[in-house]
């Protein structure tokens, strides 16, 4: 895991403006996950690649003594790319459940998705002890994943399935 970021502020006489931007890396792997909890070779889980990069970055303005109003607006954006690969196992002990055991089943995925956002709240103070609050927010974001599947039982060729790919 690798994650940093940097805040930038700048005061003006009633407004403070900033900027946050943010970057993540995570390649979590497993390894030899035992997914029966038995002794025997069935059922085993690994998962050597699951990169994963995000982006994000902020623009924000907030108002300080403006009379009775308090003001805070920015927009926001991200951007995520992951990949990864799962492979199960199904180990010769696995044949009693499965004929076809000893096999390696894998799924290949890439996902990406991005985003952007817009919001503003506002406060007024009615009095001293009584606010009227309202805020809004917009926002958009898409993603797209693409998986294949892959078998692969020795001494034939590794079967590569069609790619499937959902938007939203």
């Amino acid at each position: 895991l690798f994650n940093s970021s940097l805040n930038v502020s700048y005061h003006l006489n009633k407004w403070e403006l900033s900027s946050l931007t943010g970057f993540t890396h995570l390649n979590d792997r497993y390894e030899d996950y035992d997914q029966d909890y038995s002794p025997y070779d069935f059922i085993s889980w690994y998962a050597p690649r699951r990169p994963q990069n995000t982006w994000i970055q902020e623009f924000k303005m907030i108002s300080h003594h403006l009379g009775r109003w308090d003001i805070t607006g920015g927009l926001f954006g991200f951007a995520d790319n992951r990949e990864a690969r799962t492979d199960t196992h199904f180990g010769a002990d696995a044949a009693s459940m499965y004929p076809d055991a000893p096999y390696i089943y894998s799924s290949l995925s890439d996902q990406t998705g991005k985003g952007v956002a817009a919001y503003a709240h506002v406060t007024y103070a009615l009095t001293d002890k009584l606010w009227l609050t309202g805020g809004l927010r917009y926002d958009y974001d898409e993603k797209e994943l693409t998986i294949h599947d892959e078998l692969e039982k020795s001494p034939y060729p590794v079967q590569v399935f069609p790619s499937r790919t959902v938007n939203t």
